[in-house]
């Protein structure tokens, strides 16, 4: 069980700015939630709410990944460190040498199970996705348990997968 005084005494060498999520998570995530625990939980709240993880962007995370693909294999754009949690912003490809119509799929996935939440023909070289009408509502949201994942079908020399992701806690 930790304490209130554990807690700042694992997270003292850290600064605002230095102490990551995996930090805060290890020193944290064994608080039991009961009566005599009510400074370690209000410590674990404040600590939350000093390093901005309260859900909404954190200043200075914004961060574009990008994955280069020559075939039609599932690839993950991103997965995030443990006790991360990411918001996808923006999605696009960038396509070289395109012959005709490519199909790209995106995937959630936990490493057991497989999820198909969109699928987009284009026979343009850089399709934005969002443009389209049945791209899912954003904001989509990854921890570690989810990486986001996609194929492209078709003729081509070469795809960059671009994501827009901002971490919100």
């Amino acid at each position: 069980m930790a304490s209130d005084d554990n807690i700042f005494s694992n997270l003292n060498p850290k600064t605002l700015s230095t102490v990551s999520a995996q930090d805060i998570n290890t020193t944290t995530r064994n608080v039991h939630i009961e009566r005599r625990n009510l400074e370690a939980l209000k410590t674990t709240v404040l600590v939350n709410e000093a390093t901005m993880r309260n859900g909404s962007p954190i200043p200075g995370t914004g961060s574009i990944k990008t994955v280069d693909v020559t075939d039609n294999a599932r690839t993950i754009l991103f997965t995030p460190e443990a006790g991360e949690t990411w918001v996808l912003n923006s999605i696009s490809a960038d396509v070289t040498n395109v012959g005709g119509t490519c199909t790209y799929t995106f995937f959630m996935s936990d490493g057991t199970t497989l999820v198909r939440w969109f699928y987009y023909q284009s026979a343009g070289a850089s399709p934005v996705f969002q443009s389209d009408a049945d791209f899912p509502d954003m904001p989509m949201y990854f921890d570690e348990n989810i990486t986001l994942e996609f194929t492209v079908s078709g003729t081509y020399d070469s795809v960059a997968m671009n994501g827009c992701f901002f971490r919100v806690r």
